[in-house]
């Protein structure tokens, strides 16, 4: 992030900014040449919640650079994959993170929570589908397990759109 002229990229780095506000982790990666002015690139973006930076240092492959963690950066090659590994997990364990006894790794409670509503909703829309044939019944346990779904990936839908429409309008006054 850098400061610019040019509207399009002023524009970039407004969003940019806005993203790093609403993130939990920061990822700043520099080219390994370009190390000397990390430390700028880093001081120019505002950190007011104080939230962690991971410096992340590529392209090891190119100076011989052993790749891996030390001096608080991550030393990688994006292109050899040298590196990479050890990064994913520290990201991993700083999001929260872990593996629970299968492939799929869950971060927070909320989200199993969200998972097993929707699975729930599932369950329930096959059983009134299959024993009650009763296909509407399928499609409001389906449209539920949707919006569990969406506590977690963030997906905004009508039914979001018209509960903010009226959450501010009271009818009848």
């Amino acid at each position: 992030m850098r400061n610019t002229d040019n509207v399009i990229e002023k524009e970039g780095v407004r969003r940019a900014g806005e993203k790093i506000a609403e993130a939990d982790l920061v990822l700043h990666m520099v080219e390994s040449d370009d190390l000397e002015d990390a430390g700028k690139h880093i001081a120019q973006f505002s950190n007011p919640d104080n939230k962690r930076v991971f410096t992340i240092v590529n392209k090891v492959d190119l100076t011989g650079d052993q790749a891996g963690f030390r001096e608080n950066r991550y030393y990688i090659s994006a292109k050899t994959g040298a590196g990479i590994d050890a990064l994913i997990r520290a990201i991993h364990e700083q999001a929260g993170f872990r593996n629970e006894g299968g492939s799929a790794m869950i971060s927070r409670r909320r989200h199993i929570d969200a998972l097993n509503r929707a699975q729930r909703h599932v369950k329930q829309g096959e059983v009134a589908l299959n024993e009650l044939q009763a296909g509407e019944l399928l499609a409001e346990e389906l449209r539920l397990a949707q919006q569990a779904l969406s506590e977690i990936t963030g997906d905004f839908t009508s039914d979001d759109l018209l509960g903010r429409i009226f959450s501010d309008f009271c009818i009848g006054k």
